[in-house]
C-alpha cells in the first residue's frame, strides 16, 4: 500500500510531497467538531410529511453488498450490453438499501436534533431519494438504463447541499448530543455520500506524482489569485517513487491531495504575512500593527457549495478510509505537520461500509 506523505514546515518556504511503497498500519480517527451554543429550535420549520415505517423496515432488513475497485476495473474492461444492464440493476437494488440504513440512523437521533432545519432538510433529501429509487422497476433495455442514469444524476445534483447543511446542523446541535455520538453520525453520513461518487469514475492507473503536480498547480494558482502578487507562494516538490501508480477514484484522490496542499500552502502564507508584519515596527517604536485576517483559500476540487465549514480534512479522511486506506496527521508545535495518506495499490479492498451494527454501537 503506497502512502503519500505531505510535509508542511512552517519555518520553510516549500512543501515536500513524497511517495513510498511502505506498509503502515491503518488507524481510526474521530471527527472533532467545535462546540457551539445550544441550538434554539425554529418553530416556523414544518415537520416532514408522515411516511409508513414498514416500507423503510423492508429495506433496512437487507444487507448492503460491498465491492472493490478491482471488481469495478474488471467490469469496465469488457463492457457488454448484458453486463451494463446487470450493473444497472445492482445499483438499482443497492442504492435503496444503503439510503434506507442512513435514514434509520437519522431516525435514531434525538427528536430535538432531527427537528433542526438543516438536519431535517438532509433527512427529507435522503427520504425523497429512497422513495425515488425503490420504485424503479427492473431494467431490461439500454433505454431504461439511460433513464435510470438521469434519475441518479438528478438526485446527485439535489444532494450537493447535504455536506454544508449537515455541518451547520451538527454545529447547532452540539449541545443536544454528546460529541462522540455526533462525530460518529457525521462520519457515517459522509461515508454514505462517498458511496454514490464512484459510479463510473474508476481510474485504472493513477500516478501519484501526476496527481500531486496537477493539484499543486491548481492550489498555487488559487493562492496567487487570493493573496495577490506581493505574497510569495511556496514551491511544491515531489520526491520518492515518482512512478508509483494504483487504481483509484480520481475525483476522491484529487480532493484529498488538493485539501492537504491547500491547508499547507495557506499555513505557510499565513506565517509569511505574520512574520512580515512583525518585522515592520510602527512609528516612534510603537508595537507593530496587527496584520489583517488572511482570507482562507477555498477548496479547488469541492463539488458542493464551499462555506468554509471546516469539512475539508474530515471528508478527505472519509474518502481515504472508504477503500480501506488511511489519512494520518502528525503535528509538531513550532515546526509543522506531517501528513500520511495510505491507499491500496492493488485495489482489492472492499468498500468500508457503515453497517447497522456499526452505527447502533454508538
Amino acid at each position: 500500500m503506497p502512502p503519500v506523505a505531505v510535509r508542511r514546515a512552517v519555518t520553510a518556504r516549500r512543501i515536500t510531497c513524497s511517495t513510498a511503497l511502505a506498509v503502515s498500519p491503518a488507524s481510526s480517527h474521530t471527527l472533532q467538531l467545535p462546540r457551539r451554543p445550544l441550538y434554539r429550535r425554529d418553530r416556523s420549520h414544518t415537520t416532514a410529511a408522515w411516511r409508513p415505517v414498514s416500507v423503510l423496515d423492508e429495506w433496512v432488513a437487507k444487507e448492503a453488498r460491498p465491492i472493490s475497485l478491482r471488481q469495478l476495473m474488471v467490469f469496465g474492461r469488457s463492457l457488454t450490453e448484458s453486463r451494463l444492464i446487470n450493473s444497472a440493476n445492482y445499483v438499482r437494488t443497492e442504492l435503496p438499501i444503503r439510503i434506507a440504513h442512513r435514514i434509520r440512523d437519522m431516525q435514531h437521533l434525538p427528536y430535538a436534533v432531527v427537528k433542526n432545519p438543516h438536519i431535517s432538510d438532509v433527512y427529507n433529501l435522503y427520504y425523497n431519494a429512497f422513495d425515488s429509487f425503490r420504485k424503479i422497476k427492473e431494467i431490461n433495455t439500454l433505454e431504461e438504463n439511460d433513464e435510470f442514469c438521469k434519475t441518479i444524476s438528478k438526485n446527485l445534483q439535489a444532494h450537493l447541499t447535504v455536506i454544508p447543511k449537515l455541518a451547520m446542523g451538527i454545529i447547532e446541535c452540539s449541545d443536544l448530543m454528546d460529541e462522540q455520538s455526533l462525530d460518529k453520525f457525521m462520519n457515517t453520513i459522509l461515508r454514505s455520500l462517498s458511496e454514490a461518487d464512484f459510479i463510473g469514475e474508476v481510474f485504472i492507473k493513477c500516478v501519484a506524482k501526476d496527481v500531486i503536480d496537477r493539484c499543486g498547480r491548481a492550489v498555487q494558482a488559487l493562492a496567487r489569485a487570493t493573496y495577490g502578487p506581493e505574497v510569495q507562494v511556496p514551491d511544491i516538490h515531489v520526491e520518492g517513487h515518482l512512478s508509483a501508480s494504483f487504481p483509484y477514484i480520481l475525483s476522491h484522490l484529487e480532493y484529498i491531495v488538493g485539501e492537504l496542499l491547500r491547508n499547507s500552502v495557506q499555513a505557510v502564507i499565513e506565517r509569511q504575512i505574520r512574520e512580515g508584519a512583525a518585522a515592520k515596527p510602527g512609528a516612534d517604536s510603537a508595537p507593530a500593527p496587527t496584520p489583517a485576517p488572511v482570507p482562507p483559500l477555498r477548496s479547488p476540487f469541492a463539488t458542493s457549495p464551499n462555506l468554509q465549514l471546516g469539512m475539508g480534512l474530515p471528508l478527505s479522511r472519509v474518502y481515504a478510509e472508504y477503500w480501506a486506506g488511511s489519512l494520518e496527521l502528525h503535528s509538531l508545535e513550532g515546526y509543522g505537520v506531517d501528513t500520511f495518506l495510505q491507499i491500496s495499490r492493488l485495489g482489492n479492498k472492499n468498500e468500508q461500509l457503515a453497517t447497522r451494527a456499526t452505527i447502533d454501537a454508538v
